[in-house]
């Protein structure tokens, strides 16, 4: 008879009193065995050896041995399983849940096509409208992971040769510049018309007969004057230039010198004005666009939805040594229709990018009311911008189209 048959015997009541009672102390025997097995801090092979003198039958030790492979074996299965969920949780922390973490947060180096990252496009919308003189279209990005990006704001173009590269990080869409003045907006009133209450078919110099002043940086237009005499010599200086009376793009355009060039190299448009108690009145925003060649870009955007957002999108040709294409750049910057379509795809362009404008703590509404303004009522240019030395400087102050001019030493 086998054990196990022993077994079912005793379960069932059918064993003799002498068999019953080797039975219960068989049984009692392995639970002691158990218990043991499992308190001990170590199992191994050896838990049973000749040592211990133990004086067991053959089957008891082989009973034993069964139990400690069990354990054994159960031990290197949650070993196993407990390693590979930790290299995988390792995994997915070094490579995965960085990348995860960034898709919460504005993504500066997100490629946009073979040539452009993001923050490159966005950076030449935004500096075009906004920053005369200092037009950036190139920003190198290193991605640190879970939201957080180092970045180089490459400078291209030089007034004044010295090239200044504008450093900082991105970290979880807040921007943070090691120097922010290079690339700092205008203050408001940099043109005589802020805060101007006045029929816009007026002039300024008429205006000022009512009793107004101008609340502009340069002051009243003699204290202007005195300012501009005093320029150093052979310096460039970035002057912002206050019409006395408003101008359409296509007067601006003919705005020019003895040489036939224009003066302008930024315009500040028009882009928001009302009726207040019956008079019209203006709250300037110095939104505007590059109006004259300076810079080429080589870019993607979606065209059909911006269309002529960036104007000089000629790559180098290297065969030639130049850009290609010039001559049809500068037809199309004296096109109003085209420029008018320019300014507003550069500020639906602005207003649909809500996180890179939440970086430069700037709300989308101010870029999609202008785009409706130009929309509906044209390019009216109020003042403009452009690089010059003194004489430069004092032969455009001396038109009779210009109210006032106020300079900054070029950064």
């Amino acid at each position: 008879m086998t054990y196990r048959e022993l077994l079912e015997l005793y379960k069932h009541g059918k064993l003799e009193e002498n068999k019953k009672h080797e039975v219960e102390s068989d049984i009692e025997r392995q639970e002691a065995i158990s218990d043991y097995l499992f308190d001990r801090d170590a199992v191994d092979n050896d838990i049973f050896s000749d040592d211990k003198n133990l004086d067991d039958a053959e089957s008891e030790n082989d009973f034993v041995k069964m139990i400690n492979s069990s354990i054994r074996k159960a031990f290197v299965k949650m070993g196993m399983t407990i390693l590979v969920i930790a290299v995988a949780v390792m995994l997915f922390v070094v490579f995965a849940l960085p990348n995860v973490v960034s898709q919460f947060y504005y993504n500066p180096g997100r490629d946009i096509g073979s040539e452009t990252n993001r923050m490159s496009l966005d950076m030449s919308a935004y500096t075009e409208l906004r920053i005369p003189g200092y037009y950036r279209n190139n920003v190198m990005v290193s991605d640190e992971g879970y939201g957080d990006y180092y970045i180089n704001i490459i400078q291209n173009m030089s007034y004044t040769g010295n090239f200044t590269n504008v450093s900082g990080k991105v970290e979880k869409g807040k921007l943070k510049l090691y120097d922010v003045n290079t690339l700092r907006k205008p203050s408001g009133n940099v043109f005589a018309w802020f805060q101007a209450t006045c029929d816009s078919t007026k002039s300024l110099s008429e205006i000022e007969k009512t009793g107004w002043e101008p609340v502009s940086s340069a002051g009243d237009k003699e204290t202007a004057d005195e300012r501009i005499n005093n320029l150093s010599e052979n310096t460039n200086y970035l002057a912002y230039v206050t019409l006395d009376k408003m101008m359409t793009y296509d007067e601006l355009m003919s705005f020019t010198d003895s040489d036939g060039y224009t003066y302008a190299q930024w315009c500040a448009v028009c882009t928001r004005n009302g009726i207040n108690d019956g008079t019209e009145y203006f709250t300037v925003e110095n939104l505007g666009f590059n109006c004259a060649l300076s810079i080429s870009s080589s870019m993607v955007w979606d065209e059909e939805k911006y269309p002529n957002l960036i104007v000089w999108n000629c790559p180098f040709d290297e065969n030639s040594g130049g850009y290609n294409d010039v001559s049809s750049v500068d037809e199309n910057i004296k096109d109003t229709e085209y420029m008018k379509t320019h300014f507003v795809s550069l500020l639906r362009y602005m207003a649909d990018q809500k996180q890179f404008l939440k970086l430069m703590d700037e709300e989308a509404d101010v870029y999609s009311s202008a785009a409706d303004y130009v929309e509906k009522n044209g390019l009216m240019v109020y003042g403009f911008a452009f690089v010059g030395d003194k004489e430069r400087i004092q032969e455009v102050n001396a038109r009779d189209e210009v109210y006032q001019i106020y300079t900054q030493e070029m950064r």
